[in-house]
């Protein structure tokens, strides 16, 4: 079949029993005429404009500038991960570690994670008093402690 008559009947990909450039003996795009199995090998899709989300992916940035966020409005900063707002994300943590610090085993497990953070990143804790001899004896953050007034 030869690629007008495809695009008249409105085919995505169309057989030529011809061989490619490269010796594929597979179907084409009917958009680009390229061979499918020389696509495939390629990594990239015929005629298909990347996103921007997909641009900095591949320039390995953190974040990207995409359309506003839709349901707060906020900024187009974008991370390429997810996808996601940064100032949402902001504020959705905020809430959890504000509602996850009301109760003890919250408190702890915040704890244990900024300490993890801090191991990892060789950091040293922000309420470290004195500086340890070596990070693994870095204190754990106690809980806060309420002393009750005696009247």
């Amino acid at each position: 079949m030869e690629r007008s008559k495809a695009q008249e009947l409105g085919k995505v990909r169309y057989k030529t029993g011809r061989v490619c450039v490269r010796g594929h003996r597979k179907e084409r795009y009917t958009t680009s005429g390229q061979c499918v199995e020389c696509c495939r090998l390629k990594g990239q899709l015929p005629n298909k404009v990347p996103t921007p989300q997909q641009l900095a992916k591949m320039s390995g940035h953190k974040f990207y500038y995409g359309k506003r966020c839709p349901k707060y409005r906020h900024g187009r900063l974008k991370y390429t991960s997810c996808g996601a707002c940064v100032q949402c994300r902001r504020v959705r943590t905020r809430k959890y570690i504000k509602r996850i610090k009301k109760t003890p085993e919250g408190r702890a497990r915040l704890n244990e994670h900024a300490r993890k953070y801090c191991l990892k990143h060789n950091k040293l804790p922000y309420n470290a008093i004195c500086l340890p001899q070596t990070i693994e004896q870095m204190p754990l953050r106690k809980p806060k402690v309420e002393v009750a007034a005696n009247s």
